[in-house]
């Protein structure tokens, strides 16, 4: 596993607005693509927001099929030209599906669902989504990400906050640093530490999607 770099960084981005705009223009395959190129991190986003007490309430990928009927009801509000990475923007759809699920566990009014904009007059892409908005990732996939969760939640407080900022919500290594009042080679430091650590702690699964994507997906 590589250091990480801005380089890196951007690669992941590109590869996965190209899916985005590709499904924006109407393209059914790259909905199927992008599910399967992101499902497991998206599993893995939702697993450390839910903890451990609400995974045994709840099961995760019930979340996240919930989070994929969003992402594509809303995906023609994703700009990337705005400046929030395809991670973050999708990290909201996950704080609000979670949200719902927590006034439901307390018998609270549920927050809207809706991420789009209510004056956007155009149809949302649920044509694209219905086939594939509902993955069920196979049982391989889904130890992968539950042994990388474990991971994850084992690192230092401020690896794991880096880490999951700079891989899980895509954010730039100067927006992590600001968040966390360090400088952005302390960023790097710290993300790069988690990386070998959770290259370590994945060998055993180095060819799983989990841990071959926190090296940077392939194409």
């Amino acid at each position: 596993m590589s250091d990480a770099t801005p380089e890196t960084l951007e690669a992941v981005q590109a590869q996965t607005v190209a899916l985005v705009q590709r499904i924006q223009g109407g393209d059914r395959k790259a909905g199927a693509a992008l599910v399967q190129r992101a499902s497991g991190r998206l599993l893995a986003m939702i697993m450390l927001r839910m903890g451990p007490a609400m995974r045994r309430r709840h099961d995760p990928e019930d979340v996240l099929q919930e989070v994929w009927l969003e992402i594509f009801k809303s995906l023609r509000t994703f700009d990337p030209a705005r400046g929030v990475p395809f991670g973050g923007w999708a990290a909201t759809i996950i704080r609000r599906a979670l949200d719902r699920l927590n006034a439901r566990d307390q018998g609270r009014p549920e927050p809207e669902a809706a991420f789009r904009d209510p004056n956007d007059s155009e149809p949302a892409i649920v044509e694209e989504a219905a086939p594939i908005s509902s993955p069920s990732l196979q049982a391989y996939r889904r130890e992968s990400v539950e042994h990388l969760v474990d991971a994850v939640e084992a690192l230092p407080a401020e690896q794991r906050e880096a880490m999951a900022s700079y891989w899980f919500d895509e954010l730039p290594a100067g927006a992590i640093a600001e968040r966390m009042g360090k400088t952005r080679q302390a960023v790097y430091m710290l993300v790069s530490r988690a990386n070998k650590t959770l290259a370590a702690a994945l060998r055993s699964e180095a060819d799983s999607l989990p841990a071959s994507w926190l090296m940077g997906p392939r194409a």
